[in-house]
């Protein structure tokens, strides 16, 4: 019977959206079995008014959310069913966990993967993303290897990939989740999407529309920043689509494409932040990985 779920939390260190992340899961209606606290700088006695959940606080010498969710899963306990795995500025609504083991309950019986519902995601009409998402690509990955955000669902729905940071696995189906490859980078942008494409065909990946949380905003970034991971967006989209995709020169087309559109776009509303991602990303095309 699934009904004990562990959450791997993998964070740089203590920061205010961590606090709220822990805090959300200390008033959840059904409490988590333990919750995995991966950090890459020491922690000291820092979470004492979370006297609600079984805390575990471990070090991980990288910033690397895979390597750091990896040590995790080392660490749960034997008997978990489900795991979780957040990142450090996810807030769930007080339901959540209740909602999701009783999505596990009657998902089919192929399910390996829940995704939470990220309902807090605005909607901009004026991103292809957006525009697409209209026409029932929520969730889907196309031919061409770009992937359609699924934030906002009214019900549940069965999806081509879920977000690494917002995502549920049933361990005894999912042996994969043990044995995960990372890249050598301190941001794993497209993690989520390298993994679900490694499913096998008659595998499926549910979101639970009902168990709700949201995403806090980051801090922000600085101009170098912003470059820097723009470069590695790049990087990582041309891992992808080698190791998977059969229409390789549509999908890095689409992507230049893509990313003239971003530059037009941070130009017209006069966001340095975006037009500095737009040129790292321009970089990394033509950057050897």
């Amino acid at each position: 019977m699934i009904s004990k779920v562990s959450i791997i939390i993998p964070t740089r260190g203590y920061n205010a959206h961590l606090v709220k992340t822990l805090k959300s899961l200390s008033i959840q209606t059904k409490k988590p079995k333990e919750v995995i606290l991966v950090s890459s700088k020491k922690i000291y006695n820092r979470f004492s008014l979370i006297n609600k959940i079984n805390l575990k606080v471990i070090y991980s010498k990288k910033a690397n959310q895979i390597f750091q969710r990896n040590i995790g899963i080392k660490n749960l306990s034997k008997d978990t069913d489900i795991l979780l795995q957040l990142d450090d500025r996810i807030v769930l609504n007080k339901d959540c966990l209740k909602e999701l083991i009783y999505s596990w309950k009657n998902a089919h019986k192929d399910t390996i993967g829940i995704g939470l519902n990220i309902v807090d995601k605005k909607f901009k009409i004026i991103s292809l993303n957006s525009l697409l998402n209209i026409s029932g690509m929520k969730g889907q990955i196309p031919f061409f290897g770009l992937n359609f955000d699924y934030s906002n669902l009214i019900k549940d729905k069965y999806v081509s990939w879920i977000k690494g940071g917002a995502s549920s696995w049933y361990l005894k189906k999912n042996k994969r989740i043990y044995e995960r490859e990372f890249p050598n980078w301190k941001w794993c942008v497209f993690e989520d999407i390298d993994y679900c494409f490694g499913k096998k065909k008659n595998e499926k990946l549910l979101i639970c529309s009902r168990s709700k949380a949201k995403i806090l905003k980051p801090k922000k970034l600085s101009v170098n920043d912003s470059f820097h991971r723009g470069v590695i967006n790049s990087l990582s989209i041309k891992m992808i689509t080698k190791k998977y995709s059969k229409n390789y020169n549509i999908t890095y087309l689409m992507n230049i494409l893509l990313i003239i559109f971003g530059i037009l776009k941070s130009v017209l509303t006069l966001n340095l932040l975006n037009f500095y991602f737009s040129l790292g990303r321009l970089k990394g095309i033509f950057k050897n990985i």
